[in-house]
């Protein structure tokens, strides 16, 4: 039974309501109903004492967070690696670009399905495979010694830390990144190409006036969601890659929240440090948001 109704010449269908109304409770439940926890940024947090029978400490957590000496590192690493990512965002665009110009239909089907595996290879497995490779006793690095060459120790090498992380992530979601930018490039009108075709343009006319604008939207909209994320990492890739040469250097907000909450069990400071974090993304989202509405009202792209 179908329960719709008109009004002021509008139509509701209240059915696709009742739809929502289970992951609208799911979101409630999980993703706000949590969020009374903050108040323990404030109070002592002791297990098993509730909030109003725990002592009261102000700001003296958000105080401790800002004065202290490890936060303006780990503030730098989350940064640093966070920037990094972003101006890596264009290699999914021109991989996508190169892959969409291969003409031999097998050859760009098993490019893609290689390039896309790596996805869905779960962090731990990744590191083994580094550590079975170009760790201090890896294979390649025993092969480069046999050979009198350096050995590349990039797991224990400090100064590289950031460039090795941010290469590991290109490694794993280009291939996944590319696969919205093959879908805007199909969509692409092919008599835009034929024109060109006819313009007597060759392949690079044909990337830089038709594929490049088509794909620049899609582009500048992931762009900008994704400032949200700036001081976001990718907690599993950091906590395998950790050890005691390279922590100064890999340390981030997220692996510094669960070492404070998980391993030192200070609950109310690592809550501070995440309410700091969310309080951030938020304003990073509120002003990717107004971005992306400038950019549209002044068709920037």
């Amino acid at each position: 039974m179908t329960l719709r109704f008109i009004r002021n010449g509008k139509r509701y269908d209240l059915g696709l309501l009742f739809l929502v109304i289970p992951f609208v409770v799911y979101v409630l439940i999980f993703s706000y109903l949590p969020l009374w926890g903050w108040l323990y940024s404030v109070f002592k947090f002791v297990p098993g004492r509730p909030v109003w029978r725990s002592e009261f400490v102000g700001l003296y957590y958000y105080r401790a967070m800002f004065g202290g000496f490890d936060f303006p590192r780990i503030m730098l690493n989350t940064v640093a690696m966070s920037v990094l990512q972003l101006l890596v965002t264009p290699l999914p665009v021109v991989f996508a670009i190169l892959l969409s110009e291969v003409r031999i239909a097998w050859f760009r089907r098993s490019v893609q399905t290689v390039s896309t595996f790596p996805h869905f290879v779960s962090w731990v497995i990744v590191f083994s495979l580094s550590f079975s490779m170009i760790g201090n006793d890896g294979m390649l690095n025993l092969w480069l010694e046999r050979a009198g060459l350096q050995p590349i120790r990039l797991l224990s090498n400090r100064d590289a830390t950031w460039y090795f992380q941010t290469a590991l992530g290109v490694w794993k979601s280009l291939g996944w990144g590319s696969i919205v930018y093959l879908a805007a490039i199909t969509a692409i009108d092919q008599e835009l190409y034929e024109a060109v075709a006819m313009d007597g343009g060759g392949a690079y006319r044909r990337i830089v006036h038709v594929t490049l604008p088509g794909v620049l939207p899609a582009y500048f909209v992931l762009l900008l969601l994704s400032i949200s994320g700036l001081i976001s990492s990718d907690l599993e890739k950091i906590f395998v890659y950790q050890n005691p040469l390279v922590i100064d250097r890999l340390e981030t907000i997220d692996l510094y929240t669960y070492r404070l909450g998980i391993v030192y069990q200070q609950y109310s400071f690592s809550l501070t440090v995440g309410i700091f974090k969310s309080v951030v993304s938020v304003i990073l989202l509120f002003t990717a948001n107004h971005l992306s509405k400038f950019a549209q009202g002044h068709k920037i792209f």
